[in-house]
């Protein structure tokens, strides 16, 4: 009977997802997001705070369920679902602000029928992609070569939407990564009560899904090559240092209790914490190997961004392949800080040894020469 009671709870929890998901296909239009780009102002930002909050309820569920059963909490597919949704509109508010932008810039400099600079002269600045039909169609023919005021007045409206909407869904990502160090009973999930140990709780740092959001989409907001302004690549620079500081917290997490720590009060309360200390015994190697997991997204997918930051404000470092213009990155102590935080979590997890590190640091100089040789600037970051 309790087999089949928890095969039809099973069935009906898989029902369930399959719904929401169809529900959240329908709400953005499917796979390429063809219902989100058509939309504009206040129904974008209504779809956009939707999708958030289904990451939010999905990885709350799945970070109940972990704390009680002592496993993995990486992601099931309810929050791989939600996270997938979330960054395919990140990437096309992205693309729409980086075209947008250029286009803008183009305009400005002469290129869009404008009088500074005279047609066909050296000096014309070379035109951008561009833009897809949908937008071209929102901004009043922007991407061509005409449009008039109210052409250039949609087009900077449209981009400061984007603009208004990343900023905001990066906030709302990174306080769902920043709240996963708080003690999982806070959350609303009381493992047991103990005489003298009230609300005892698995101290879980590792949010459901942070290892799928670390990805090259979220890169692509680090990276120089692309025009996001300074304030947006601050927020994204946050959120990755947040997810780092998880990552450090669950890889240096010590068990809370254990059975010798019951209260005295008899072998029952005994038996009680012991039960309650093995399963925080699996919940927090279970919080590693997560951290693990998200180690090596940091790894492949954030580092190379950071990199390309780093060199950006301080040349020296590589050999100006990182794309960007030569103008810094314009967050300069930000991205210190946030490759700081970054080095520290992958030596923790052991995605990194001290020599990788050292080398990351001290590039491009090697660690005998490095103090000789560096100039002022370049020493900030290992410093």
């Amino acid at each position: 009977g309790a087999a089949c009671a928890a095969g039809a709870a099973g069935a009906d929890d898989a029902a369930t997802a399959s719904v929401v998901s169809f529900a959240r296909s329908v709400l953005v239009g499917g796979a390429d997001a063809g219902a989100f780009r058509s939309r504009s102002g206040v129904r974008r930002a209504a779809t956009l705070r939707a999708a958030l909050r289904c990451v939010e309820h999905a990885a709350h569920a799945e970070t109940s369920a972990g704390v009680h059963s002592g496993r993995a909490v990486s992601g099931g597919a309810g929050v791989s679902d939600a996270l997938t949704t979330v960054l395919t509109l990140l990437a096309v508010l992205g693309e729409e602000f980086c075209l947008l932008r250029e286009h803008a810039r183009w305009r400005a400099a002469g290129g869009g029928g404008g009088d500074s600079v005279t047609e066909g002269s050296s000096s014309m600045p070379p035109p951008p992609p561009p833009l897809p039909p949908q937008l071209e169609a929102v901004v009043g023919g922007g991407g061509g070569g005409g449009g008039g005021t109210e052409g250039s007045e949609a087009l900077l409206e449209r981009m400061e939407e984007c603009h208004v909407l990343l900023l905001h869904a990066l906030a709302a990502l990174r306080r769902l990564i920043g709240s996963s160090s708080r003690r999982a009973d806070a959350q609303g999930v009381p493992l047991c009560t103990v005489p003298g140990r009230d609300r005892l709780g698995v101290p879980l740092c590792i949010v459901p899904g942070t290892a799928a959001l670390l990805s090259p989409t979220l890169a692509a907001f680090l990276h120089p090559r692309y025009p996001f302004r300074t304030k947006l690549r601050r927020r994204a620079l946050r959120l990755v240092a947040a997810a780092a500081t998880a990552v450090r917290s669950a890889s240096e997490r010590q068990l809370p209790i254990t059975g010798a720590d019951a209260p005295v009060g008899g072998e029952a309360v005994a038996a009680v914490s012991a039960a309650v200390s093995a399963v925080s015994a699996a919940a927090l190697e279970a919080d590693k190997r997560s951290a693990k997991e998200v180690g090596a997204a940091l790894d492949l997918h954030v580092w190379p961004a950071l990199a390309a930051l780093l060199e950006a404000d301080h040349p020296a470092r590589g050999s100006s392949a990182s794309g960007s213009n030569n103008s810094g990155s314009g967050c300069t102590r930000s991205v210190i800080e946030a490759a700081a935080r970054t080095i520290a979590a992958l030596l923790k997890c052991g995605a990194w040894g001290w020599g990788r590190a050292e080398r990351e640091v001290l590039a491009p100089h090697a660690p005998g020469v490095f103090w000789k040789v560096a100039g002022g600037p370049d020493r900030a970051p290992p410093l």
